[in-house]
């Protein structure tokens, strides 16, 4: 029925396969073999020391499905089963052909086919999975599936839509009058990176931004890791002419008070990181940017904007679509199961917000890669 071919490295011959499946079954830049390859060769392999196990099903000659996968050894010596991806993936879909069918009764046929040719593990544990994006396989049909946070996004009407009906009237008067305030004493600028320079410039401020906000709200700093910070630096080396660097930046005078990269795939602008001057903070140069960056959208008549996972707000505010992004954790293990209990349990600690707190800044000092 189907053939299963595993692959250990993003080589030529997985891009050629990779490639031709994506050209018109990827809904995500996340699905894409540049990205991927991109962030394990970053950081999967730098610090994380994956072992990846890229999944091919073929039917005839022809890929039909990609899952990307690895094996994680954690610090307890538990060994996961992740989707590759990590923190900065926003989307971990498997890669499907949209024609392709596979009967719901023979899914768990597949996933034991699979297992055979994977290393033994204790633990499934997939994450940000949108599920209905999977067409028509549910590949995760018999495993448990929670919640984790929805994702937003905005679509854009140009030819019924005037501009500022996508903002509230109040919320579209508050930040014009921010704008305002700021003029009063220099000049406000929304600029667009036209160049590599620039780019990095760009991609500097957000994470010096970025690292002081995570300073002062006492949460990991992500951007202390080389590597975290040359996945952003570096992603010019997608070398992919669907998925392209997007920098942004609010300059005041002279001073870059807010900043944003993100990325633009088949027509769809994706909002990944932005940051902001904390020193401006009461002028809310984040969400001035964010206004320029979706009137920019909207005039380039972009279909939409993704602002990929979260549940914050602002992003509520302006979207008028959403879905829900859901994690998997299936133990097949004792380890495994032990594992799973000490999330469940962390996932408690989460109401106690003081406890949370003092434990999570135990575990970023002592074990946080520094």
């Amino acid at each position: 029925m189907f053939e299963i071919k595993i692959f250990n490295s993003f080589n030529e011959n997985l891009r050629k396969i990779w490639q031709n499946l994506e050209k018109d079954n990827a809904e995500f830049p996340f699905q894409t073999f540049s990205w991927n390859k991109h962030w394990y060769e970053t950081i999967g392999k730098s610090i994380k020391n994956y072992e990846i196990y890229i999944v091919c099903i073929t039917v005839k000659k022809t890929c039909k499905l990609i899952l990307p996968l690895a094996i994680f050894r954690n610090f307890f010596n538990v060994k996961i089963l992740l989707n590759i991806g990590g923190y900065h993936t926003d989307y971990k879909e498997p890669l499907i052909d949209t024609n392709y069918h596979i009967n719901k009764n023979n899914i768990e046929n597949l996933w034991t086919q699979i297992n055979n040719k994977l290393p033994k593990y204790d633990v499934i544990n997939f994450d940000k999975l949108i599920l209905k994006y999977s067409h028509k396989i549910d590949l995760y049909n018999f495993l448990q599936k929670k919640y984790s946070m929805t994702s937003y996004q905005l679509k854009f009407d140009t030819e019924k839509t005037e501009f500022k009906m996508i903002y509230k009237n109040k919320e579209y008067s508050e930040i014009k009058r921010q704008i305002r305030k700021l003029q009063e004493f220099g000049k406000l600028t929304f600029t667009i990176s036209k160049n590599k320079i620039q780019d990095d410039e760009f991609i500097n401020k957000m994470i010096a931004q970025k690292r002081e906000r995570f300073y002062f709200t006492k949460v990991w700093d992500s951007f202390k890791v080389k590597e975290h910070r040359n996945l952003y630096l570096n992603l010019n080396n997608l070398k992919d002419h669907n998925v392209n660097r997007h920098c942004s930046a609010l300059i005041y005078n002279n001073d870059i008070i807010a900043t944003h990269i993100g990325i633009t795939f088949k027509n769809k602008f994706y909002y990944l990181m932005p940051s902001f001057e904390m020193a401006y903070s009461k002028y809310s140069p984040g969400k001035i940017l964010l206004m320029y960056l979706t009137k920019y959208c909207f005039e380039n008549k972009f279909d939409a904007i993704d602002f990929t996972g979260g549940n914050e707000v602002y992003k509520q505010k302006i979207s008028n679509k959403n879905f829900k992004l859901y994690d998997i954790i299936y133990p097949v293990s004792f380890k495994g199961y032990l594992y799973n209990y000490i999330l469940i349990t962390i996932n408690f600690l989460k109401k106690s917000k003081l406890l949370y707190f003092l434990l999570s800044y135990f575990y970023n000092t002592l074990f946080r890669k520094k």
